[in-house]
This record gives structure tokens, C-alpha cells and sequence, in this order.
């Protein structure tokens, strides 16, 4: 099991812990080797699940519309939806269950209080599978999520948290033996998912045969195969590779590990990032070891650096460091600055036994050893720097907690732009094995375990917006509470935030639960809370929140794949041209700015959600959709003049019922939305004048 192979961790964790407080500049040249050709290739890799689940069902429901009657506030499930609507299908209503099956833990300093910034939904990982641990990782690309632990592997639609394909992580590599340490990313400017795994390796120095590979998804689509690089860590067999690191810049896939044993310290990788992607031949480059050294995400293909961080000295003088690096293009493994913030911390804790207790459970005393000096992740975005870590606290004397600190600096003028603390300065509460996203508008999020004696190991997220005060993470949300405790006190040991690549604005999120189970999140952007707040006819795609303490009124064209939320406390008003197209994902409540009631409505909002029919089920001259419909009607139409138009609606008895006229319209294809809510069920007649053309339809109307 992988925690027998760590026992060596604790004395490197302590050399590490002594890590000089400044590095001077120094520029060292690579070794460099070859390798002809991919490894090897893996198409239809994964076993389909015969029955594909859906994310946690009871947790969102299709829904028909939001009720007036106080009595009928509760809503339909999707097959009757489905059957007054069969046009709607797949232009899909959700409501969030607001208990979300989380056991809410106390408040912390931080962590304060759950906000508008709730996830768009949460829906489970990787399944648990006993290992020891889990390390959670996840990535997002346009169409879907790819998951992956130490036990299996999953590839997600990300619109529905539908599981598309799963199988255990060696299968996903195409590996035989021992496989651990996975890592995932998303490329957004090359277009590839990139996957990391460690294999084989063992704490018996004197034979260890330890490899990792690197996987390349064909195209943005990974259900569609990969291909792969193999990598032998010693040809003698006397070292191996742990705690490996993903990143990547505009040159370099780069992989980052820790050494063990032996005399060959050969940690630090540099594969050509065009020459990968193309699956030829490559000359990869190499140097020793950054112990605990993280390469970043760079989103910016302008910068020729690909910058690591590294764990420093935690308390010199009352001001603690951490360390930086960078690869260039030549390429050349280069020393670059130390970034300090008078607020000094402990590397270990200095009395395990005396560490918060978990509910049920012992102390997470392994956190002691594995959780302080992991750097998970970086991120270079904007001329910024982020980075996230673990810290003992207090500074100094007697430690009583693991508390999580990120960073920002600047790596132009070697200045730090922020640091901030996740800390329940009380002692009761720990936060650890924490990663950090940052968008394309500075926007942050931090995830992160968190436990105390009164509550189990919970999945959280702090989030910031850019205009936040600096250092603040202010918004606090607890996104999944664990239901047991752990019983070795691991809990890790990672964690993960991508950006998604669809609007480089929203985020997902993956940590550990108890049981070895991974929970993933979607933090939708958000843009702040208006006052009243107006949407034209524009399209969107991708994940967002949208909130006001008025109105919010809409014509929004929500494109495939996408996800839009309204919470107003006074009204919703989504106007003719509102359209939800195939695919996406539309949520609604009544609460505005901070509020989050979503189950229930106190005004009535009538929705209008249409699927644009096939190109040939659409008559270019005239259509009405859906038909039969429960709430709206779609009426396109083609004017090959301008010319007036008027919709009329009359009952079987020939009385009108309903009617609206246009003036002077331009030529071209219109869809006229028209609400028919407060018309009774049964059978009517529309009548469409355009000009001196008129036709009648039938149309029925199904509540």
C-alpha cells in the first residue's frame, strides 16, 4: 500500500524543512536525452459503463416551471417534464437541493459564511477503493471533466456530471504494476488534456524500478484517445521518483518529483511542448531535484519562464520564505528570487500528540508529515505569481493546528502583491492539502480539507473576486461534509482547482472525503451583486452567477455547453429572444445577493427554455415550437420584406384569447416568444399575419 511506501518521507521532509532562506542567482545547463516516437498510443482505453449514473439525482431535479400557487411549489420529476415537453428534453432546468447533503462544520476565522458564491453543483469523483490515499486530482476541458485518484480513473460530462467512462488508473495509463500519484491539466492554447502517473516504486533502495508516464489526449476531446511518453527515473534501479508535479509554459511540458535514495537525484523534466503535442520524436532535457519544487500553469504564452516554487525557510528573524525558480527557453534551470512576509511559521508540528482531533477519530498527526511543505500547485497569470501551503501555527513554541497560506508575488520586481491565511486562530480548526485557481480576471479560489473535534474531514473553497481587499479570501463555503472518520489520519494528500477553459472564468474543485472518495465542485464566475441587472439578446457561453438584490431581466441566448444562474430577490423577467439552447444548464431563485434558498419560490418566474429543433425539422418559413407546450411558445418566422406582423391565439369557440402585434419588422428569420401560462389546458389556434400572408396553426396547451 502506498503508505507503507512513505515511511522514508519524514527525515527528507526535515532537510527540506532547513531549506535556505535566499537563493542566489545561478544558471545550470541540462542534461538531455531522446525519445523516438510516443511510447505508445491508447485509444478506447476506458470501459464504458453499461449504465451511466447521473450526478447524485436527488440532489437536481428537472423541474417544469416555477409555480405561483403556494401549494404548488414543489416540482416534477424529469420523465413527466419530459413527456408534456419532449421538445425540452434536453434544454434542461435544474434546482439545487440547499442542504446539499453537507453537514455544515462550525465557522472558522476565514471560512465565514456561505454566500451568493455557491457551487453551480457537486457530484462525486472517484469512488472509494480503500487506498491510502486518495490524491485527488481533476481537470476541465470544453466538454468535460477528467478525474483522477490513486484508484481509478473518470471522464465526466461536465453539463450533467454524468460519468462517461471509468476504469482504474493503471488501466487509464495502460500500465501493469503499482501506479500512483496522478496528476491532470487542461492546455487551454494547445488544445491537450496532460496526465502524469508514478509506477513501481518501493522504499527497498538497493531494487526499485521506477518509471512515470506522460499521457497526451489526441485532441480536446479525451474520450477520444491519448498516446503516451515512457520514462525510465534510474537505469540502475537505485533511486525513485514521489510527489510528482505537473506544469507547462509556450515551451515545456515540465514534471517535477522528489528523489529517493541512491546517488542519481535526476528530478526535473523539460519535454518541448510543440514536438509532444505533435507525438514525434522528442528531446527531452533534465536536472536534479527540486525537492518539493512546483512547476506552474503559465497562461500566458508571451513569457519565456517557467517558474517553480519551492518550500524555504519558514522563520528567519521573524520573516518566512519561500523560494523560487525558473526554465527559460535555452533551456537553463535558473535560481530566481525569495519571497518573505513578516509573519513567520513552523514547518512540523512540535507536539503531534497535542494536534486537533478529528470527530470519532485520532489526531491527523500524518499531516505532520506529509502536508506542511507540499506546494500542489502554481500558477503564473497576469505578471503574477500564485502559489498555496501548508503552515504550523503558532510561529513559534508549541504548535496547535495546520492552517493554509497563498500567495501572489511578482516575479518582475521580486515583490510579494499579497499573502493570506485560511487560520482558525483559536486552535480548534485545521485547513491542509489546499491548491489554487486563479481566472482571467484575477479572480481566486482556494480549496482545501478542514476538520475539527466536532465535525468530519469536509471538502471547502474559499473564494475571492480581484476587488476584494488585499489578503482576504472572504467567502467561505463548505461544499461537502464528510460522513466518517479517518481512521489513520491521513486525509490527503492533494487537492486540485482548474479554470474552465469555456469562459476562463468558472472553476472546478476536487478534494478527499473520508472513505477515500473524491468530491468535485463547480464554482460558476460571478460577476457581483446589481441592483437591478438587464441581459440583452447576447450569446454566452460558459458557467456564470448572476445576482441582484432587484430584478434581473433577460433575453440571453445560452449556447452548448453552458450554465447560467439568476438568483433576484424581487423578480426574473426573461423576455422574448431568451433562449436556452441543447445542452445547457439554466438554475433560478429568489433571494438576490447572499441569499440562497433554491428549492422554493416566493414569485412566480416562468422560464422559457427552448431547444432549437434540427435544421430539418425547422420549416425556413414558418415553425411554432414546442407543440404541445406547458408555459411558452416559439414562433419562427421568415419576413422576406419588412412588414407588420401580428400573433393572434384564439379557442376552439373561436373566441380571442390572446394577441400581439409587431411593427414594421425587418426582413429576415425572428422567433417571437409568447407566453401562454394563463391559458387553461386544452386545444387553441394561432393565427400569423405577416404582411397580407396568413396561416392558422393548431396548438395545445398542457399545464
Amino acid at each position: 500500500m502506498k503508505s507503507k511506501i512513505f515511511q522514508l518521507k519524514l527525515c527528507f521532509l526535515l532537510m527540506v524543512a532547513m531549506a535556505l532562506a535566499h537563493i542566489s542567482k545561478a544558471q545550470i545547463s541540462p542534461g538531455s536525452k531522446s525519445l523516438n516516437g510516443p511510447s505508445g498510443r491508447i485509444d478506447n482505453m476506458i470501459l464504458q459503463l453499461k449504465n451511466t449514473p447521473r450526478l447524485q439525482s436527488n440532489k437536481m431535479e428537472l423541474v417544469e416551471q416555477f409555480q405561483e400557487n403556494e401549494e404548488e411549489k414543489y416540482f416534477i420529476g424529469a420523465e413527466l417534464y419530459k413527456k408534456i415537453n419532449p421538445s425540452y428534453a434536453s434544454a434542461q432546468v435544474k434546482q439545487l437541493d440547499p442542504i446539499r447533503d453537507v453537514v455544515m462544520p462550525p465557522q472558522n476565522n476565514y471560512a465565514q459564511k456561505v454566500t451568493s458564491q455557491h457551487p453551480g453543483y457537486v457530484g462525486l469523483g472517484n469512488l472509494p477503493n480503500g487506498l491510502d490515499p486518495s490524491d485527488a486530482q481533476v481537470a476541465a476541458g470544453p466538454n468535460h471533466l477528467v478525474a483522477l485518484a490513486n484508484g481509478d480513473a473518470k471522464i465526466i460530462n461536465k453539463q450533467t456530471g454524468a460519468v462517461i467512462t471509468s476504469n482504474s488508473l493503471a488501466a487509464f495509463f495502460a500500465w501493469s504494476g503499482f501506479v500512483f500519484d496522478p496528476r491532470i491539466m487542461y492546455d487551454p492554447y494547445g488544445g491537450r488534456f496532460v496526465a502524469l502517473a508514478l509506477q513501481n516504486a518501493t522504499n527497498n533502495c538497493s531494487s526499485v524500478d521506477s518509471k512515470f508516464r506522460v499521457l497526451i489526449s489526441n485532441n480536446s476531446d479525451p474520450t477520444q484517445g491519448w498516446f503516451y511518453y515512457e520514462f525510465d527515473v534510474d537505469g540502475a534501479n537505485q533511486t525513485w521518483m514521489d510527489f510528482a508535479k505537473l506544469g507547462f509554459n509556450k515551451d515545456w511540458i515540465c514534471i517535477s518529483g522528489n528523489v529517493r535514495c541512491g546517488t542519481n537525484p535526476i528530478g526535473l523534466y523539460a519535454l518541448p511542448r510543440t514536438a509532444a503535442y505533435a507525438a514525434g520524436s522528442i528531446s527531452y532535457f533534465f536536472w536534479n531535484s527540486i525537492e518539493l519544487g512546483n512547476p506552474a500553469f503559465t497562461f500566458d504564452m508571451g513569457i519565456d519562464k517557467l517558474y517553480i516554487v519551492q518550500t524555504g525557510n519558514p522563520n528567519v528573524g521573524g520573516v518566512g520564505y519561500v523560494n523560487t525558480w525558473y526554465i527559460n527557453s535555452v533551456p537553463q534551470l535558473v535560481a530566481s528570487n525569495a519571497y518573505g512576509v513578516a509573519a513567520p511559521w513552523q514547518a512540523f508540528a512540535t507536539n503531534a500528540s497535542g494536534y486537533p482531533k478529528q470527530l470519532s477519530g485520532p489526531a491527523f498527526s500524518a499531516v505532520n508529515i506529509f502536508g506542511h511543505a507540499i506546494f500542489n500547485n502554481a500558477v503564473y497569470r497576469n505578471g503574477a505569481l500564485w502559489f498555496t501551503h501548508a503552515i504550523f501555527l503558532p510561529a513559534t513554541g508549541t504548535t496547535n493546528r495546520v492552517s493554509t497560506q497563498w500567495w501572489s508575488v511578482n516575479p518582475a520586481t521580486a515583490g510579494v502583491n499579497q499573502v493570506g491565511r485560511i487560520d482558525d486562530a483559536s486552535g480548534a480548526t485545521s485547513e491542509y492539502y489546499m491548491s489554487i485557481g486563479v481566472n482571467s480576471s484575477n479572480d481566486a479560489v482556494v480549496t482545501y480539507s478542514i476538520f475539527n473535534s466536532t465535525y468530519y474531514q469536509s471538502a471547502a473553497y474559499n473564494y475571492r473576486n480581484s476587488a476584494d481587499p488585499v489578503g482576504q479570501l472572504p467567502v467561505g463555503i463548505f461544499y461537502h461534509g464528510g460522513a466518517s472518520a479517518d481512521p489513520d489520519g491521513r486525509g490527503g494528500d492533494y487537492s486540485q482547482v482548474a479554470v474552465d477553459p469555456l469562459d476562463d472564468q468558472s472553476f472546478w474543485v476536487v478534494n478527499q472525503v473520508p472513505g477515500w472518495e473524491t468530491r468535485f465542485a463547480l464554482i460558476p464566475g460571478y460577476y457581483g451583486c446589481y441592483t437591478d441587472a438587464t441581459f440583452g439578446n447576447s450569446n454566452w457561453s460558459g458557467y456564470t452567477k448572476n445576482e441582484a438584490s432587484g430584478s434581473i431581466t433577460s433575453a440571453e441566448m445560452i449556447q452548448s455547453p453552458s450554465m447560467v444562474d439568476y438568483d433576484a430577490a424581487g423578480y426574473i423577467d426573461l423576455k422574448t429572444g431568451f433562449v436556452a439552447n441543447e445542452g445547457c444548464l439554466f438554475l433560478a431563485s429568489n433571494d438576490g445577493c447572499g441569499g440562497f434558498k433554491p428549492s422554493k419560490q416566493k414569485n412566480s418566474i416562468m422560464p422559457q427554455f427552448i431547444t432549437i429543433p434540427n435544421a430539418k425539422e425547422i420549416n425556413d418559413d414558418l415553425t411554432i415550437y414546442p407543440n404541445p407546450a406547458n408555459n411558452v411558445f416559439n414562433i419562427r418566422y421568415k419576413l422576406n420584406t419588412d412588414d407588420d406582423v401580428k400573433i393572434s391565439i384564439f379557442g376552439t369557440d373561436s373566441k380571442l384569447v390572446k394577441e400581439i402585434g409587431y411593427k414594421k419588422k425587418q426582413a429576415g428569420m425572428h422567433n417571437e416568444l409568447i407566453d401562454v401560462s394563463k391559458l387553461n389546458s386544452g386545444v387553441y389556434f394561432a393565427k400569423i399575419k405577416r404582411g397580407n400572408k396568413i396561416e392558422t396553426r393548431k396548438i395545445t396547451v398542457v399545464h
